[in-house]
């Protein structure tokens, strides 16, 4: 089970996988649709990637209509279920 809401160096991610070194962001149009959240967006993600994290991207909407489903599909994508 992912942590929900998790810190992991010096950022908030919606879903981590701490020991798999896997986090999910779910990016929804209320909070990811300015341009200068999508900047500190793109930033937050190049940072974790640069730890050594792998990131994935999910639409809220999409999340929202299926959540058990999606995060499945991305934990089958990241490879470890």
């Amino acid at each position: 089970m992912p942590e929900v809401n998790a810190t992991i160096f010096g950022f908030e991610v919606d879903l981590l996988w701490r020991r798999e070194g896997c986090v999910l962001e779910l990016d929804g149009d209320a909070f990811h649709s300015d341009p200068v959240q999508k900047e500190l967006d793109s930033r937050k993600q190049k940072h974790l990637e640069a730890n050594g994290l792998e990131v994935e991207r999910l639409t809220f909407k999409a999340f929202e209509a299926d959540p058990v489903g999606e995060v499945d599909r991305v934990a089958h994508r990241m490879g470890f279920c």
